[in-house]
C-alpha cells in the first residue's frame, strides 16, 4: 500500500460533464421469427451465459405496441442516439460559467469521439450516408458547432472505448498542443451485439438473473487547471493471467500497489460477465475492499460503465477529515486484461461528502 498523495502531475480534469439516457422504462426482450440470427444469439447467449432475462433500455424505441417487441427494440431510431450526444454536449458546455466558455472557445479545442461497436451503421434501420458517418466517423454537428479545428479523431474499443479515449485525451492534454478536450460518445444497445457478447460466456450467470441493457450517452470537458473540477488518472493496461487462481492474486496486487489511505471504496466497472464477476470476487477474497458493483445500480451500458463511477461519487461516504480522497474504477475488458481508473473528487464539494 502506498502512501496518500496528492493528485498526480499527469492526472486531467473534469469540468463539463452531462450523462443521458432513455426515459422509458426497460423492455423485455421476446425472440420471434423476425430475424432469425438475433433469435439464435439470444438462445445460445440465454444457454451459455445463464441469464433468464434481458432488458432493454433504447433510444429512439417505437411506442407502437402493433410492432412486436423484438422489432421495436433492434428498429430503435439511431438519430435520437446521435441528438441525446448533441444534448449531453450542450449541457456539458451549459454547466460551465460564462468566462469559462468564452476562453475554450478561443483555445485550441479537441474532439475525440468514442463508441463500442465501431461500425454499428450497418446494423442500424433506416439510415441515411449522413447519419451513417455521424455514427461510424464524427458527428458533424458536434464539429461544426463547437468550432473543432486542432484534432478530432474516434476511438472504437467495445467495453474499453472510454478508457481508450480517455488515455488518447490523457496524453493529448498532458503533450501541450491542446488546451481543452470534449470526449463524447455512446453505447448503442443493439440486441443482437448484446447477444452476441454474451453467446461466448464461460462461466454461467446464478439462476434467475436479469441482465439490463441501458443506452447512454456521455460529453465530458477535460482540461488541465486544477482545481475545476473532479481529477481523473489512468493506470496503464494490464494482463492477467489465464489461470484464474493466479489471475486473482495479480489482481488483488494491482489493486493494493494503487490503493491509498485516502482511497474510499472501489468501484467494479468490468464487463458484465459471470467470469469477470468471479475474478473480482476471488480477489477482494485475498484483499477484502469497499467494493460496489456500477452496473447493480445503473445497468450495463457497455464502454460506458467506467465513467458511471462520476455519477456515483455523492453516493460514496468520504469522511470530512480525508486530505486526498480518492476512488479506484476496476474496469476488466472480458479478455484477460483491464485499467485502474482514479477519480479524485471536486474539493469545491467538500461540504457534500458524508
Amino acid at each position: 500500500m502506498v502512501s496518500a498523495e496528492a493528485v498526480p502531475p499527469a492526472a486531467v480534469y473534469v469540468v463539463g460533464l452531462s450523462v443521458l439516457q432513455p426515459a422509458a422504462a426497460p423492455v423485455a426482450y421476446q425472440p420471434d421469427g423476425l430475424n432469425a440470427w438475433e433469435s439464435q444469439l439470444w438462445y445460445q447467449a440465454r444457454r451459455r451465459s445463464g441469464v433468464s432475462q434481458w432488458l432493454f433500455n433504447r433510444f429512439g424505441t417505437s411506442t407502437d405496441n402493433a410492432i412486436p417487441v423484438s422489432a421495436r427494440l433492434r428498429d430503435a431510431d439511431c438519430r435520437a442516439s446521435l441528438r441525446a450526444i448533441e444534448q449531453a454536449c450542450c449541457q456539458a458546455f451549459a454547466s460551465l460559467d460564462r468566462q469559462q466558455r468564452q476562453r475554450i472557445r478561443c483555445e485550441r479545442t479537441a474532439l475525440i469521439y468514442f463508441d463500442c461497436w465501431g461500425e454499428s451503421a450497418l446494423f442500424e434501420t433506416d439510415v441515411s450516408w449522413r447519419d451513417a458517418l455521424s455514427l461510424d466517423v464524427l458527428p458533424a454537428s458536434i464539429v461544426r458547432d463547437y468550432n473543432i479545428k486542432e484534432f478530432s479523431c474516434k476511438v472504437r474499443g467495445e467495453h474499453q472505448g472510454f478508457l481508450l479515449a480517455l488515455r488518447v485525451a490523457i496524453d493529448q492534454l498532458n503533450s501541450g498542443s491542446i488546451d481543452t478536450v470534449l470526449l463524447c460518445g455512446h453505447y448503442r444497445s443493439l440486441p443482437l451485439m448484446v447477444f452476441s457478447q454474451h453467446s461466448a460466456a464461460s462461466v454461467r450467470a446464478a439462476k434467475g438473473t436479469t441482465h439490463i441493457s441501458v443506452e447512454r450517452s456521455a460529453a465530458l470537458i477535460l482540461r488541465k487547471a486544477a482545481g475545476e473540477g473532479a481529477a481523473l488518472h489512468l493506470s496503464d493496461y494490464f494482463l492477467l493471467s489465464g489461470q484464474p487462481k493466479l489471475a486473482a492474486q495479480q489482481l488483488a496486487q494491482r489493486w493494493q500497489r494503487h490503493w491509498t489511505p485516502g482511497c474510499c471504496a472501489l468501484l467494479g466497472a468490468t464487463h458484465t460477465s459471470a467470469a469477470m464477476l468471479t475474478l473480482e470476487q476471488a480477489a477482494l477474497k485475498i484483499m477484502p475492499l469497499p467494493w460496489h458493483a456500477l452496473t447493480t445500480t445503473y445497468g450495463d451500458s457497455g464502454c460506458i460503465n467506467p465513467l458511471l463511477a462520476l455519477l456515483h461519487l455523492p453516493s460514496v461516504r468520504i469522511a470530512a477529515n480525508n486530505q486526498h480522497p480518492q476512488l479506484l474504477v476496476n474496469a476488466l475488458d472480458g479478455a484477460g486484461a483491464g485499467w485502474l481508473m482514479s477519480i479524485w473528487p471536486d474539493a469545491r464539494e467538500k461540504s457534500s461528502w458524508r
